[in-house]
């Protein structure tokens, strides 16, 4: 009896401490400077080259995963479909978004000889169409996010001009958001509403939203939107002036902050579904860096190697 009240114990312990959820769960991120994707938890290297997995989706039971493969000059945007690669340009360039819709694959990155626009970069934002490759303008720019919803194709990105400014495009069409010191970030958009997380700001149809968390701007990376609710990942620095303070890996779910870990950490990417809110990450810093994610606020470490969790997609 003692020992069936131990096992029960046991059992419950478990049940209490270990997310539960039916979803399958796609990673994309890297392991010591390679490629991986994990699928429920089981990492697949991509590239034995350096190589970086920047963002993944699953559609009719394929997996795509966009990203890069190569160093510097060398690097090339890659596509790799059921774990078979695709490079995508034989210049210089890099693949941040991939999404797919109907039977379209589009992937939104940068081609040129610098992957982030600058004073002097030679960047392009361009977004592949099965593979075909469109300048989305023709001044220093790189794309981060695309969607496409109502048959619409969004990119999110940004261009360089006398002020650097964050983009909408639009089928094509450019809407740019006058931002100045914009940075990098993630885009959802739902029956025609566009959400972008970017820096310290929440944008919806180009309307600011701030985000709080700490006396310090937080860095806003991915938003999500389910059942009228808003989630938002990121991360918020300790209240401090030290130019080397830590940051936390933090949710925002209608603009009430969640911290994720205590440790030094980010939130890379959210996902919801049903009634499950996932995270991709990581936790530690430098060489203690850690892949993880998150299933509703309980973290999962994906690998003991040095590793990023870059982009998480769940069905």
């Amino acid at each position: 009896m003692k020992k069936i009240m131990c096992g029960f114990l046991a059992a419950m312990f478990f049940a209490i401490v270990l997310p539960v959820y039916s979803q399958d769960v796609f990673v994309a991120g890297s392991v010591s400077g390679r490629a991986t994707l994990w699928i429920n938890g089981v990492a697949q290297t991509l590239s034995n080259e350096s190589s970086f997995a920047a963002s993944v989706y699953v559609s009719d039971g394929n997996v795509y995963v966009a990203g890069r493969v190569g160093l510097g000059p060398a690097e090339r945007a890659t596509l790799w479909v059921n774990g078979i690669p695709r490079t995508l340009s034989n210049e210089r360039s890099f693949a941040h978004s991939v999404h797919v819709y109907g039977s379209n694959v589009y992937v939104a990155g940068g081609l040129g000889p610098f992957t982030t626009p600058g004073v002097g970069s030679d960047t392009r934002a361009v977004l592949w169409e099965n593979g075909i490759p469109r300048t989305l303008i023709n001044e220093p720019s790189t794309a981060h996010s695309v969607r496409v919803s109502g048959g619409n194709v969004y990119v999110f990105g940004q261009f360089q001009d006398s002020r650097g400014r964050s983009s909408l495009w639009v089928n094509g069409v450019l809407h740019p958001y006058a931002a100045p010191g914009s940075s990098s970030g993630g885009m959802h958009v739902i029956n025609g509403n566009v959400y972008v997380a970017r820096g310290r700001e929440l944008l919806v149809n180009g309307t600011r939203q701030t985000l709080s968390g700490s006396m310090f701007p937080p860095r806003l990376r991915s938003v999500y939107v389910s059942g009228g609710d808003v989630y938002v990942a990121g991360d918020v620095p300790e209240d401090s002036e030290s130019f080397f303070r830590s940051y936390f890996a933090t949710l925002w779910t209608n603009g009430v902050p969640k911290i994720l870990s205590n440790e030094h950490s980010q939130a890379n990417a959210v996902r919801v579904s049903g009634r499950n809110v996932f995270i991709a990450g990581t936790v530690g810093i430098m060489e203690n860096i850690r892949a993880t994610f998150w299933v509703n606020g309980r973290p999962q470490r994906l690998s003991n190697e040095r590793s990023n969790a870059h982009s998480i997609f769940v069905r």
